[in-house]
């Protein structure tokens, strides 16, 4: 089940939707910066990836031409698949959508 949707511009929080309870933001927040510094770094844009951690999933994918990293946060149970599905193509449809802004 989808928890959280978090995009971050750079290192800015464009956008925030909790859906479920997750993580504190103040347990999980070093990681996204330290996520969103890391991947400022590759040349290429992340189609998806996904961490495990204890409770929760954090998937991720970046769109390096608009500088910007979504962050999907899933029940450990989700399979990895739909995961990675999910955020591909919530990476394309909010692009699409910001590219005719």
């Amino acid at each position: 089940m989808l928890r959280k949707i978090v995009i971050f511009k750079g290192n800015q929080i464009i956008y925030k939707r909790e859906y479920g309870e997750t993580f504190s933001w103040e347990a999980i927040s070093p990681l996204l910066t330290s996520l969103t510094y890391f991947l400022e770094e590759t040349k290429e844009d992340v189609a998806a990836d996904i961490l495990n951690t204890v409770f929760y999933k954090i998937a991720y994918s970046t769109n390096k031409n608009q500088g910007l990293l979504y962050i999907l946060i899933t029940d450990i149970g989700d399979p990895d698949e739909v995961i990675a599905e999910q955020i591909q193509s919530f990476n394309m449809a909010v692009s699409k959508i910001l590219e005719g802004a």
